[in-house]
């Protein structure tokens, strides 16, 4: 029982736990979409502070659009196409995606051939300046794109998806 003239319970503004976690993936419209395969990947983190991060925390990708954008050089419009952010809806912009994904993934994505979706994969408290962060990503291939992932296309140099699949080698997925 607090004493008399302290602040009434109602004004207490304690915050004793953060908000709670996105943690449910959304999968996407089974009629359009074909689950491909799952991967990790990396990002850096491009954020310093305090943010609290649970593995298993839904992350959100933010890919270059090319609408409305002003006139900038060429070189200055390559390298904003090349940058793929992703963040959580709880603590907001967390990092980018490393170049290389992000280089092989904006046009699959931007093209409507690939989707993706990922998760957190160790829980964090306090982020650095470029740290490294993992993430558990799934791939869905839109099912006009099937032919694709055909085993006589794969390795064809006009495939849109030859990089992804050179990257889920490197990252240990033999079934790509």
């Amino acid at each position: 029982m607090p004493p008399p003239g302290a602040t009434p319970l109602s004004d207490w503004k304690m915050v004793v736990a953060p908000q709670p976690a996105e943690m449910d993936e959304y999968p996407p419209d089974h009629r359009e979409w074909v689950f491909f395969t799952k991967s990790y990947s990396t990002g850096l983190s491009t954020c310093r502070r305090r943010k609290w991060l649970d593995a298993g925390e839904v992350v959100h990708f933010a890919f270059p659009s090319h609408e409305g954008r002003i006139r900038v050089p060429y070189r200055q419009a390559v390298a904003l196409s090349e940058i793929v952010r992703f963040s959580t809806n709880r603590s907001g912009e967390i990092g980018k995606l490393s170049p290389e994904w992000a280089r092989c993934l904006a046009p699959l994505v931007s093209s409507s051939k690939v989707m993706i979706q990922g998760k957190m994969v160790f829980p964090m408290m306090e982020l650095r300046l470029m740290q490294e962060v993992l993430l558990y990503v799934s791939f869905y291939i839109h099912r006009s794109s099937l032919y694709l992932i055909s085993p006589k296309n794969e390795c064809h140099p006009n495939n849109p998806l030859r990089g992804l699949f050179k990257l889920l080698r490197r990252f240990g997925v033999a079934e790509a």
